[in-house]
């Protein structure tokens, strides 16, 4: 099958990893792939690029742009796409208005949860173009809902499809050391993990908050928030005014996260709003036992007290609480450890994700 996958850039993010990811488990599959970036081709081009897979960046203009729109329509000939897969809102009406008259099927992923764009020219941009779109996929189930419920998609045309990763990477991540190596702390130390962008959404501030009511109870445990992000400069405030800074580690972006989670006692996602997280995916491959709050998908990853702990967003002593209940038993610990560990991988492989798109491609999701 020739895909096309139309996204805005390819620069470091979930959604753009998730891409990657999908057109490297498509090639393996013998599905011809080819990558258009309306904007920059971004940091992670070259890795589509060393398999083969042709990057073109049409590096837009700001406001509307005919000339874009004509030079996708002529990419999209010269790839004799048959599937055009957009990601996102703008690459999507941009992608639909492009291929009018052209005989391939349309489908758009919404990574995340957001329903309202821009502004209301690009919600009516997008409403529209979802006229000619064959389906629309969400990455949960709660996205999904919440679309139909607010008119933006009619329900025959949505289709939920789970993220994917390779489990193995995390599951064969590499022996403890590397984090405790990075942080210099012995193996008496306790190390409370975070993995994510320095962002208002991640609600990181909530973490150290929780981690500030656990510390005196638990004098062997560390913080440690693996990102960057333009948040990292408050991150660094709150530290160094905690009392604690030698317990809260901040050591920014690491290609080496599969590693760093061999070392964690437990992982903590703080989100206020969330799509369906890779971190959380990443995590149970590891076999590290997660709390998360429960915003957007998470809730289809960590069901409370079966797969982790799940709590009320914005709720601190919630989260410390479930924290400290982590930390206190782990024999609890460890069942939710195998739970969510089988779950990932029956529900969140690459394979999965690659076989799910490929019934939607065809016409026949499940």
């Amino acid at each position: 099958m020739r895909i096309v996958h139309l996204v805005e850039n390819l620069n470091l993010g979930g959604a753009e990893r998730v891409v990657v990811d999908l057109v490297s488990e498509q090639i393996r599959r013998g599905d011809h792939c080819s990558v258009i970036c309306l904007f920059e081709r971004g940091a992670l081009a070259h890795e589509l690029e060393q398999m083969g897979v042709a990057v073109t960046a049409l590096e837009k203009p700001s406001g509307p742009s005919l000339v874009t729109a004509l030079q996708l329509r002529k990419l999209l000939r010269e790839h004799r796409a048959e599937v055009l897969h957009t990601h996102n809102a703008m690459a999507h009406y941009y992608g639909v208005f492009s291929s009018i008259g052209l005989r391939l099927r349309r489908v758009n992923t919404r990574h995340g949860m957001g329903t309202l764009l821009g502004n209301r020219r690009q919600q009516w941009l997008y409403q529209l173009a979802m006229a000619k779109t064959d389906s629309a996929c969400f990455v949960c189930a709660a996205a999904q809902q919440r679309f139909i419920r607010d008119g933006l998609i009619s329900a025959d045309k949505a289709v939920t499809v789970y993220n994917g990763i390779d489990t193995s990477r995390y599951r064969l991540g590499g022996k403890p050391g590397s984090l405790r190596a990075l942080l210099g702390v012995g193996d008496d130390v306790r190390l409370l993990v975070s993995v994510g962008r320095l962002n208002p959404a991640k609600n990181h501030p909530l973490l150290i908050s929780a981690f500030i009511k656990l510390a005196e109870s638990h004098p062997d445990l560390h913080l440690v928030i693996v990102g960057d992000g333009a948040g990292m400069e408050m991150l660094q405030e709150l530290r160094l005014c905690s009392g604690m800074a030698e317990r809260i580690h901040l050591p920014g972006a690491r290609s080496d996260v599969p590693a760093l989670l061999a070392d964690a006692t437990a992982f903590v996602l703080s989100s206020q709003t969330e799509g369906f997280s890779l971190s959380l995916l990443e995590a149970g491959a590891a076999g590290v036992p997660v709390v998360a709050t429960d915003v957007g998908g998470n809730g289809e990853i960590i069901v409370d007290r079966i797969r982790g702990r799940l709590v009320v967003a914005g709720d601190v002593d919630a989260l410390a609480a479930a924290i400290n209940d982590l930390l206190e038993s782990s024999q609890l610990s460890q069942q939710y450890v195998a739970a969510l560990a089988d779950w990932v991988e029956q529900h969140c492989t690459l394979a999965a994700m690659a076989r799910a798109y490929a019934q939607v491609y065809s016409g026949k999701p499940e």
